[in-house]
């Protein structure tokens, strides 16, 4: 669509089978290339005068949106959103902000402040919270099948089998087993036997972990459970098909 485009003084709202992007007022929408065919232009998203924009028979809560802008305004942030849509029956999930790349430079700064903090703490504190979160995934696992079903498509058993029960028993498993495996490892020198030598394990800092959209929870569950029992911190890259589901397991770790 052209930026010239406007909706009647309203928000923009593009329309792809991924996203919808709000523009704020008075700013025009973001060009798309084209070959980005997928991509389609509402003229008028019939806004509806009880504060929200209709998308056929759905509406998205106009306060939804303008809440979100108001906190970018306060912290200076961008006000780009993702609001994706369900694979089933096409209704807008709740939007998403986009960071800024000085805000994931942020992140990615404290995260390597709070590594240290971590990778301090004795193996036994390691052990008890990792423990916690297994134990807190199991504990809402019928909220998250719910989620990952909705913003996936799958199914709620096939989300269950498949990516809540294996991150949950992924982290049980590590807070039992990772500081055996951990320990330092002794090699054996044939030719100098009155010589030692072991192999240490460090770990390496902050761990970028990216999710895939039709596996949201559990692959890049397992790369956090494993940074945090060799302490490390994670920064997670959210599929922007399924960034709802990175959120809720943000909650679920805190």
């Amino acid at each position: 669509p052209s930026p010239s485009q406007s909706s009647g003084g309203n928000e923009v709202v593009l329309l792809s089978e991924r996203a919808i992007l709000l523009a704020p007022e008075g700013v025009a929408a973001p060009q798309c290339e084209p070959k980005a065919e997928r991509w389609r232009f509402i003229p008028h998203p019939r806004t509806s005068t009880k504060g929200s924009i209709r998308l056929g028979p759905v509406e998205i809560p106009r306060q939804d949106i303008a809440s979100l802008r108001a906190a970018d305004a306060a912290t200076g942030a961008g006000s780009e959103f993702i609001c994706n849509l369900e694979p089933a029956t096409g209704v807008p999930l709740p939007p998403v902000r986009v960071m800024g790349a000085e805000e994931v430079r942020d992140c990615i700064r404290r995260a390597r402040a709070a590594q240290s903090a971590w990778n301090a703490l004795p193996f036994r504190e390691r052990r008890r919270k990792l423990t916690a979160l297994g134990r807190t995934i199991l504990e809402n696992a019928n909220s998250l099948c719910e989620l990952i079903s909705r913003e996936t498509g799958k199914p709620r058993t096939e989300a269950l089998l498949l990516e809540v029960i294996p991150a949950a028993d992924l982290a049980l498993f590590y807070a039992r087993r990772a500081e055996k495996i951990l320990r330092p490892e002794k090699i054996r020198l044939r030719l100098l036997p009155n010589k030692q030598s072991y192999i240490h394990y460090e770990p390496r800092g902050v761990i970028g972990a990216i999710s895939a959209w039709n596996f949201p929870f559990s692959f890049f569950m397992g790369d956090v459970v494993c940074a945090l029992a060799t302490g490390n911190a994670t920064v997670v890259k959210a599929s922007e098909a399924t960034p709802l589901v990175a959120l809720k397991a943000k909650q679920l770790c805190e």
